[in-house]
């Protein structure tokens, strides 16, 4: 049995805003993201934070700043990490796509129910063209957010 698998066990009762909360939902982004780039026999060396585009820290306060009512990091797994634009609708060959999809900015928290009936389909607000970010994971120069997103 793997020892990580009684700490996750215990996380709530520990100290529910340690990394611990966030650890659990970047092993859901690492696992999501990984998945669809083994379908497309893609890889990209860098870490979960240099596909998204930003620091734990900076992905820690934009999902807490967009937590709906009832929201906490306590009850993930009630909520989901919604995809703005659908990663069913990124161009695998198009590495500005795929880094667009997975940026933190096309990220949000959404409650489980409602995210299984968007399936993948676009919601508001959507990405200007599906790109989020520019370059190579390696130089991940992110445009500004209001450069980005439609209102």
């Amino acid at each position: 049995m793997n020892g990580r698998i009684g700490v996750y066990n215990k996380w709530p009762k520990i100290d529910p805003d340690s990394s611990m909360a966030l650890g659990r939902v970047q092993d859901r982004l690492i696992f999501r993201h990984r998945k669809w780039l083994n379908r497309y026999q893609l890889t990209f060396d860098c870490t979960v934070w240099e596909m998204t585009g930003c620091t734990s820290d900076t992905f820690y306060q934009h999902f807490s700043d967009q937590f709906e009512e009832g929201m906490t990091w306590l009850n993930y797994g009630e909520w989901q990490i919604d995809h703005i634009f659908p990663l069913a609708a990124v161009d695998p060959s198009d590495t500005s796509s795929i880094l667009g999809a997975f940026n933190y900015r096309n990220l949000r928290p959404v409650w489980a129910k409602t995210n299984s009936t968007k399936g993948a389909t676009v919601s508001s607000p959507r990405p200007t063209h599906g790109h989020l970010t520019r370059g190579h994971p390696d130089l991940l120069q992110t445009i500004p957010a209001d450069q980005l997103l439609k209102l």
